[in-house]
């Protein structure tokens, strides 16, 4: 049976981390669980050494997530991945199963979990992509490594939404309606929101232009729809 490893990048994620690692530790599936700890200031990785055979990779500063997806991909000998953010809420063993199964069992190159969001952010959540750019998805390896080395910042969901379509690579969406995200812009002042949105679409836009953007939108929420019974 082919063996999958779960990377989660955590910056600074002690009070949330441990919940996402009570879904993933000790999954029958999941062959493998790495937290790369992005140069936390908070005891990140002490909460994730509480887990079983959670190994730590520490970067000594804050390299962002895309990197942190990389070197996690880079210390694995499996052929597959999947990546977990580490602020999720009320992620189950279940939910694990539907992502990676359909990776296991070769139906598929790719599986996104879609999760839910504050429904007051529902605007700014669908400009932004927070669905189609979910950071919630498994894959064959070489596909993340192939891509990941290309960008830096907010780029990575954009660089592989756009690899799949343009490789006409089988994907699946699978709506994880229990789920929810710590949508980080609540917990920003109105000036740091702005000038996250702003970054967010430079890397984006940087990656792929606005009409594939919108249109790699329109396809998730199709995607998302069809396999909402997932």
């Amino acid at each position: 049976m082919k063996k999958i490893s779960c990377i989660i990048s955590a910056y600074n994620e002690a009070p949330r981390i441990g919940k996402v690692l009570r879904a993933v530790s000790n999954h029958p599936l999941i062959n493998e669980v790495i937290v790369v700890d992005d140069g936390s200031t908070d005891d990140t990785s002490k909460e994730a050494l509480k887990f079983k055979g959670v190994r730590i990779i520490r970067h000594e500063k804050n390299m962002g997530k895309t990197r942190s997806m990389l070197d996690g991909c880079n210390s694995t000998g499996n052929d597959l991945v999947m990546f977990l953010d580490a602020d999720l809420i009320e992620l189950t063993s279940d939910n694990i199963s539907q992502l990676v199964q359909p990776l296991l069992n070769g139906s598929v190159d790719m599986a996104i979990g879609m999760v839910k969001h504050d429904s007051r952010m529902y605007i700014i959540a669908t400009i932004t992509g927070h669905g189609a750019y979910s950071g919630q998805r498994a894959m064959k390896k070489e596909i993340a490594l192939e891509n990941l080395k290309k960008v830096q910042g907010y780029g990575a969901e954009a660089v592989l939404n756009q690899y799949v379509i343009d490789n006409n690579m089988k994907f699946i969406v699978v709506n994880w309606l229990n789920v929810r995200a710590t949508f980080r812009l609540k917990e920003m002042s109105v000036r740091e929101s702005i000038g996250s949105l702003i970054k967010t679409f430079q890397d984006i836009f940087h990656v792929v232009p606005p009409y594939k953007f919108f249109k790699q939108l329109l396809l998730m929420r199709i995607l998302s729809t069809k396999y909402a019974k997932k």
